[in-house]
């Protein structure tokens, strides 16, 4: 059916195709001659709106700074990883961290506006299914696509995949399926459903412009099964052509004896995003030259300026030999990458049939000759569509009843009070995976629970050695009640790459019936709210000491905040605005009990009702008048959260106070014992339940006594008292706090 179609959203160029009889890969007329396949993955903007495909990729170097290119790999990213800080200069568009996002993710930023890489993402998927249904019309075969099949590399981790799947929304489609690029790669190679006893061992050599992925698949018929996958995100095209940039800068600087790196950075900021610009395209005309000439040129448009204004010309000759060994480091990884995908899986390398390049730097004539030596001459073989395959391998999944066997590409863990790594879901584990695990919580009268999830990076942990974790995002639970110290929590961890991210259940492993509200976070605005909720409890945990009633009341409201931000969200990534206030009105609340103006507040409320409730005989008329008024006047203001009347009324209760304890009468000696009694009462209650007991028996005798005048029955009744109170309030204060945590 031709409203379904497959995509490859790739780093530098993206592609449509259909499969009718065979798999057919969609033109326009727009892409660049001869082929007119390949729509660059390159977004503009104009007056009008977005521009995308080979009009903004014109656009590049006379407005590099309102041009967006590769924006894949920032899909999915947090602003601080490593590898996003260390390529930042590399980007001629302006990237930053979201305004309204989580605190870790990403904008990118044209004519102004800030959008979000699945934005563009969105942009590059609309364009190409644009190019199919005029591809279509033309053939008379009018019909409206609204399902594909996206692919993505091998090695995207859960986030990646989840940004992808809300660009897909974001530009009005459904996703059939997010498919392993390798995979789909082997499909429009190997797939022959006429050759029906045909079972081969495909190990998928995917180097593209901005990812390698490897995966080792057999495949017979029109079955595929994947036992093993690896790759790194940040080795492909791009970065080939950033060397011979780098080479390109080197020469100039040795044969003028100049400090280039300063030159350029003294540049006015659009003629030096437009030389870096041209020196990057020069760079990948001169890659694409050696590999069928021995030398290239490289020479930008833009003239670079000396600091006495002077021209310093940038003519550079680059041999294939000075290429090769300078892209060798690179390809040795990408070998050694395929290696540990064939150890993880147990293949020796005899069992491997064929050896499959794909991808647009495979054609480089180095990479093709290293393969023959490493793998063997006759196993070695390239793709017939090296650009193509990728794309109709995802036609042939969208159009027919392919059968395939998928693995977990990585580890998923998850952050415990007691194991900083939890091993949920094991790298290699055949999809779909479902997985149940039992954790129990860290306190008495927890009732929320706060979960951080991850990925390892295995292929820089062999090759590298070095440990990567890569934060995939968080999830709160939330408990129909407090619950006591070691409740076990049933946590299913469901996975099927095909369909959907990760998945998290859970519920009361004693009670099945009692459901745990969850939500994944990644990144988005529902993720901003609980990172603010997460500061308010560690700064309410810091400095409040809060008594068995605060943290059911902070517990509360948290829950509630959850549960808000836990709808707040459409598939698309968009805010539900109303959900958004809610939460916002929720926080503030929080926010005011956490502060040092309603913690006042709260003191002197407090203070005057006890003292009201448990002395009022100690009381002149006049007194009890003024305290009531002055608990209203509190109480309405910390409602209306009206911080000028807060803080006017909480000078006034300070007088009062000041006034009813320095006075030297009986009376405010006994109120100021009353009060230290209760302090004592409080902190004993965290330590030492009995004496807390008896010091309040204690109290209510005393009270008790005074009010019916008996003076020297109080007076043996304090003076009995009198030691325990003097013990306990020289004690540190202990209160309770808000658990979040589990054990395994």
């Amino acid at each position: 059916m031709s409203n379904l179609a497959g995509i490859d959203l790739g780093t530098t160029n993206s592609l449509i195709a259909f499969k009718l009889v065979q798999p057919e890969v969609v033109t326009a007329d727009d892409n660049r001659a001869p082929e007119r396949t390949l729509t660059p993955s390159v977004v503009a903007w104009e007056q009008n709106g977005f521009v995308v495909g080979e009009k903004a990729r014109n656009q590049s170097v006379a407005n590099p700074e309102k041009v967006v290119r590769s924006i894949k790999r920032l899909m999915g990213r947090d602003f601080d990883d490593p590898n996003v800080q260390e390529h930042l200069s590399q980007f001629s568009f302006k990237v930053t961290q979201h305004s309204e996002g989580a605190k870790n993710s990403i904008s990118v930023w044209l004519d102004g506006k800030e959008y979000q890489p699945g934005d563009i993402s969105a942009e590059i998927l609309k364009k190409v299914v644009q190019n199919a249904q005029n591809y279509l019309r033309k053939q008379n075969r009018e019909s409206q696509i609204t399902h594909v099949v996206v692919t993505i590399p091998a090695y995207f981790n859960d986030k990646q995949r989840h940004a992808t799947e809300q660009a897909i929304y974001k530009a009005g489609l459904d996703p059939i399926e997010l498919l392993s690029e390798p995979t789909a790669a082997a499909i429009s190679y190997g797939f022959k459903p006429d050759e029906s006893d045909v079972v081969k061992t495909i190990l998928v050599y995917d180097f593209g412009g901005g990812t390698f992925d490897c995966s080792l698949i057999t495949a017979v018929e029109n079955r595929f099964i994947e036992s093993g996958k690896a790759g790194d995100l940040w080795l492909g095209g791009d970065d080939i052509d950033s060397q011979i940039t780098k080479f390109v800068l080197k020469q100039v600087a040795q044969e003028w004896d100049i400090d280039i790196d300063s030159l350029i950075e003294k540049m006015p900021e659009s003629q030096r995003l437009r030389f870096m610009r041209e020196l990057s395209e020069s760079a990948e005309q001169a890659k694409i030259s050696l590999s069928g000439s021995n030398s290239a040129h490289i020479i930008p448009n833009t003239p670079l300026i000396d600091e006495e204004g002077m021209v310093v010309p940038v003519d550079v000759r680059i041999t294939r030999e000075q290429f090769e060994k300078m892209i060798e480091p690179m390809i040795d990884r990408t070998i050694a990458i395929c290696l540990d995908a064939l150890k993880f899986s147990d293949y020796p390398l005899e069992a491997i049939d064929i050896v499959l390049m794909v991808g647009g730097s495979s054609q480089i004539p180095l990479v093709q000759r290293k393969l023959r030596e490493s793998f063997g001459k006759e196993k070695v073989v390239v793709h017939p569509r090296p650009m193509y395959a990728v794309a109709e391998g995802a036609a042939i999944v969208a159009a027919s009843g392919i059968q395939k066997v998928i693995t977990v590409g990585r580890d998923y863990f998850i952050e415990l009070v007691d194991k900083p790594g939890h091993k949920i879901i094991e790298r290699g584990e055949q999809l779909p995976v479902s997985k149940k695990h039992t954790f129990t919580t860290e306190a008495d009268g927890q009732c929320l629970i706060h979960l951080k999830f991850f990925t390892s990076d295995q292929v820089s942990e062999n090759i590298n050695h070095r440990e990567k974790n890569e934060r995939i995002g968080d999830m709160w639970l939330v408990l129909d009640q407090p619950y006591p110290k070691g409740t076990e929590i049933s946590l299913t961890a469901e996975l099927d790459e095909k369909n959907s991210s990760l998945h998290i259940s859970a519920c009361l492993k004693h009670n099945p019936s009692v459901k745990l509200s969850t939500s994944f976070l990644r990144g988005n605005r529902d993720q901003i709210t609980n990172e603010r909720l997460e500061k308010l409890l560690e700064d309410i945990n810091k400095d409040l000491i809060l008594t068995e009633y605060g943290v059911k009341n902070i517990s509360q409201i948290a829950a509630e905040i959850v549960r808000i931000s836990q709808n707040m969200i459409g598939k698309d990534g968009t805010v539900i605005l109303e959900r958004k206030m809610e939460a916002e009105k929720k926080l503030r609340e929080l926010q005011m009990i956490s502060s040092r103006d309603n913690r006042q507040v709260q003191y002197y409320i407090s203070t005057f009702k006890m003292v009201l409730e448990l002395c009022p005989f100690l009381l002149s008329e006049t007194q009890k008048s003024q305290m009531q008024d002055l608990v209203e006047k509190l109480q309405k203001a910390k409602e209306e959260q009206d911080l000028k009347d807060i803080q006017t009324y909480c000078q006034q209760a300070q007088v009062e106070l000041e006034n009813l304890l320095s006075s030297e009468s009986r009376s405010s000696s006994l109120i100021q014992l009353i009060l230290f009694t209760i302090e004592a009462i409080e902190i004993a209650n965290h330590r030492d339940q009995t004496q807390a007991n008896l010091m309040s028996s204690k109290l209510g005798q005393v009270l008790n006594a005074m009010e019916r005048g008996n003076e020297d029955d109080a007076n043996i009744l304090l003076r009995e008292l009198l030691p325990y109170v003097e013990h306990w309030v020289s004690q540190d204060r202990e209160g309770s706090k808000i658990y979040t945590g589990i054990h395994s």
